[in-house]
């Protein structure tokens, strides 16, 4: 099981997420990249841990102008709604939400952000590299 892919496909599917986020989602960005539009977000992914597969852990983070943070609360919970839950994908159990990071400034995007936490639960699960 490919969770970035997944992670990224299932966000990428819906068009309510993605007109949430004018500047995209990313699956990576360079240090330096600032999308000029936004806000945006940015999918990053820990290695797994546990036994071979058994879970991994996700952070989205959302970028946008340093107006506040209510819209990107708002875009936060749209997520969570959109990964949360089962998942059908082949050797996938279920998506947690593990909570949200405090309130932070990326002073060299000029942005305000914040992230949630995920933990994917399911993947190679006999070892094999096949799920």
């Amino acid at each position: 099981m490919d969770w970035r892919t997944w992670i990224y496909d299932t966000l990428h599917s819906d068009e309510d997420i993605l007109a949430l986020f004018p500047g995209g989602i990313h699956s990576t960005l360079e240090n330096d990249a600032t999308p000029d539009l936004k806000p945006f977000a940015v999918i990053r992914m820990t290695d797994m841990t546990g036994d071979v597969g058994s879970f991994q852990d996700a952070v989205v983070w959302v970028h946008d102008t340093p107006d506040g943070y209510t819209q990107i609360d708002e875009r936060l919970a749209a997520i969570r709604e959109k990964l949360v839950g089962q998942v059908s994908e082949l050797g996938a159990i279920t998506a947690l939400w593990q909570g949200d990071g405090p309130d932070v400034a990326d002073d060299k995007r000029g942005t305000l952000v914040r992230s949630s936490f995920y933990r994917l639960v399911g993947g190679d699960l006999d070892g094999n590299g096949d799920d």
